[in-house]
């Protein structure tokens, strides 16, 4: 994530140069494609949070597993 904001950062200094209008076709894809990698990463860290959650309490309680029986094995 830190290599991320890093160039997020130096496309913001690019954007500021007097030379941007040179590249600024370039600058806008690379700008466009960081941010939506930066999203996909922010929704792959919850989702994969949420599981460790789920994780926990579907695999950790026996008597939940037995509760749930074939949903458990599902999961």
């Amino acid at each position: 994530m830190t290599l991320i904001e890093d160039h997020t950062a130096i496309l913001a200094t690019h954007k500021a140069s007097p030379f941007y209008k040179n590249f600024d076709v370039e600058i806008d894809l690379w700008e466009d494609n960081i941010a939506k990698m930066n999203e996909t990463l922010d929704l792959l860290i919850s989702a994969t949070s949420k599981w460790q959650y789920l994780e926990s309490i579907f695999c950790g309680q026996p008597d939940i597993i037995r509760m749930l029986g074939e949903e458990n094995a599902k999961f």
